[in-house]
């Protein structure tokens, strides 16, 4: 999974990126516990290496 969070990031900060895309993207993040902040944060992030939170759900 955390491959896909990491695509994701990555999404988000490319310029070349459709809108639709980085709306996508946007969701994977939004359904892996990401809030509007931390997102918003990352997109505007221009650095090479993505942090990734690894989250543990408990049942």
């Amino acid at each position: 999974m955390n491959e896909y969070l990491v695509e994701a990031i990555r999404v988000l900060r490319d310029p070349d990126q459709t809108l639709p895309a980085k709306e996508v993207a946007k969701q994977i993040l939004i359904n892996a516990g990401y809030s509007s902040e931390d997102i918003a944060t990352e997109a505007q992030d221009s650095s090479e290496s993505v942090n990734v939170r690894v989250m543990l759900f408990l049942a």
